[in-house]
């Protein structure tokens, strides 16, 4: 899929505000958006092994896991 079909997709999203109010950073909802699909608000919720079983969303409380959310995020498949 071409970046402009992605960015309409993600213009179109029902979910899109919400996950972009989580992770107060519209760039940052638009990667994970690219990566899981529909999936991605509430992927937000679910316990990840790669941040050490917490939830993404309870990495965004803290500085260091907000670095560990967005090394993970960019590391999903596009």
């Amino acid at each position: 899929m071409d970046e402009a079909q992605l960015r309409a997709d993600f213009a179109a999203w029902a979910d899109r505000s919400a996950l972009i109010e989580a992770l107060d950073d519209e760039a940052l909802a638009l990667s994970l958006f690219t990566g899981l699909g529909s999936d991605a608000l509430p992927w937000l919720d679910r316990e990840i092994p790669a941040l050490d079983g917490r939830t993404p969303r309870s990495c965004l409380r803290s500085k260091a896991g907000q670095r560990a959310l967005r090394a993970l995020i960019a590391k999903l498949p596009r």
